[in-house]
């Protein structure tokens, strides 16, 4: 498994630096990130001219103030891991947000980054059953109060309607992941969706997740992050790894490191540097677990897609 982390990180940090030499002009370097781990999970290391095909057919096939033109790194980067054409693949993330929005879901740009975590997480002909199901989940997720922005519900709650265990309610583990987490302050449950978005994915009981998010959390607690999703996203990612608390808060701590070394992130950029340590280590510890390489290469980057966009 070291080999393998060693692998996926070296592989990252090329991905982010051609990435940055080739596409500075046309997303963040926080987007940039999220596309080199999308590729970098899947075990496929950039081309420059499919990336630049993807986003030629991009443009092309929208117009001048479609939401997609703000997206389009992420969209290409998803495209082009897809089994099918870069053109098919777009196409169907394409499908993907007018399938939300015929569920009723939006209108909002947000419906681009949904329509993409509903393409990486799920199989082609269940867009329109799984976007009905994430409406019905949104409304749930509504009435929790953990997000002041509506169209911030709208991609984790896909990834909970595309997850193997949609049956599980969700609002039932919810309430054990709050009591074991034990936030006194109203303030810090804000964005705690994005951590019942990965935890959704997790196979155990209820009960046992909350333990394992309550034991990771009181050990990332003391970093201080300003960001919810990315704190939160983190801790569902290493709970989500099934490794000891503290060895997989040292593994991603020391893949943070090794990143920070690779010149992918500054010192001021701790938090996204921790979430995409945590995925990496997820992914890195899940596939000696599970033989279902969908989930392993589609499911984790959209869940830190959703955390990110």
């Amino acid at each position: 498994m070291e080999n393998l982390r060693r692998q996926v990180i070296s592989l990252f940090i090329d991905n982010y630096h051609v990435l940055r030499k080739h596409f500075r002009f046309k997303a963040s370097s926080r987007v940039l990130r999220l596309c080199s781990l999308i590729l970098s999970l899947k075990d496929i290391r950039i081309s420059v001219n499919e990336m630049e095909k993807a986003f030629r057919y991009i443009k092309q096939h929208t117009h001048l103030f479609s939401p997609f033109r703000y997206y389009m790194a992420p969209a290409a980067a998803f495209s082009i891991i897809s089994e099918k054409s870069y053109d098919k693949a777009f196409n169907r993330i394409a499908a993907c947000k007018r399938a939300l929005k015929t569920a009723g879901i939006g209108p909002s740009s947000r419906l681009v980054p949904a329509a993409m975590v509903l393409f990486a997480a799920s199989s082609e002909g269940s867009e329109l059953v799984l976007a009905a199901r994430a409406l019905s989940i949104i409304r749930k997720m509504k009435d929790w109060n953990f997000s002041e922005r509506y169209e911030e519900l709208f991609a984790p709650a896909v990834l909970v309607a595309a997850s193997e265990f949609p049956g599980k309610e969700v609002v039932s583990q919810s309430s054990n992941i709050l009591r074991a987490l034990d936030i006194r302050d109203p303030g810090q449950t804000r964005g705690l969706h994005f951590l019942f978005q990965i935890m959704s994915y997790y196979s155990g009981t209820p009960e046992s997740a909350a333990e394992r998010c309550a034991g990771i959390y009181s050990r990332l607690v003391k970093m201080k992050f300003r960001s919810p999703a990315m704190f939160y996203g983190s801790i569902g990612f290493l709970a989500l790894s099934g490794l000891d608390f503290d060895l997989a808060v040292f593994e991603a701590m020391d893949t943070m490191n090794l990143l920070k070394l690779g010149k992918c992130f500054t010192v001021f950029e701790k938090e996204q540097a921790m979430l995409i340590a945590s995925a990496i280590v997820a992914a890195v510890h899940l596939k000696e677990f599970s033989s279902d390489t969908f989930q392993l290469h589609s499911v984790i980057p959209a869940q830190v897609a959703a955390c990110i966009l």
